[in-house]
């Protein structure tokens, strides 16, 4: 019994050392508008908070939406192509914040772990909805928004399920593109 009450103190104390404490960083990065590796971590912690959480009303997870927002409005190397049958199906309230946000993820990602950057812009002569980079974020995109309502059992309308269907059978792309 006292191994057991060992444990879960350490594991207490732990969680609110390693709180991600989203309202200060919020503050320290919302101060100007210069990007920054800096910025692009905490952005990266937020959006990965985001999605290992279910939406809720607390000050932690409103202020990593915040900051996902907060990076949205800046002018960085990314580009998220909100557009396509994926994109209009989502018209519950916040939906298509959070494709946005599952873009950004994806992409930071990539260049955090993979140390890959991905370009979406227009090309000559190819269709912006054409291009590879933009079919890649926009499909991994929806896979991180698809898991996370599946994982949270939130509310899709019906033209979603379609797509989170698909998603479970690993066919995504076929009734995405």
């Amino acid at each position: 019994m006292k191994k057991k009450n060992v444990v879960l103190i350490v594991i207490l104390i732990g969680a609110n050392i390693f709180s991600q404490n989203f309202k200060s960083k919020f503050s320290e990065i919302s101060k100007n508008k210069v990007v920054s590796k800096e910025k692009e971590n905490v952005v990266y912690e937020a959006t990965s908070y985001i999605f290992s959480n279910r939406p809720n009303n607390s000050e932690e997870f409103i202020n990593a939406t915040k900051i996902a927002g907060f990076w949205m409005n800046l002018d960085t190397e990314y580009s998220m192509p909100t557009f396509g049958k994926f994109y209009e199906s989502l018209t519950i309230r916040g939906q298509k914040f959070l494709f946005t946000t599952a873009m950004m993820h994806f992409l930071i990602k990539q260049k955090k772990e993979k140390n890959r950057i991905i370009v979406n812009e227009k090309k000559e002569g190819i269709k912006f909805s054409e291009l590879e980079s933009v079919k890649e974020t926009q499909l991994e995109g929806a896979k991180i928004l698809l898991k996370y309502f599946d994982d949270n059992s939130l509310k899709i309308t019906s033209r979603t399920k379609k797509f989170l269907k698909d998603f479970k059978k690993g066919k995504l792309e076929n009734s995405f593109f």
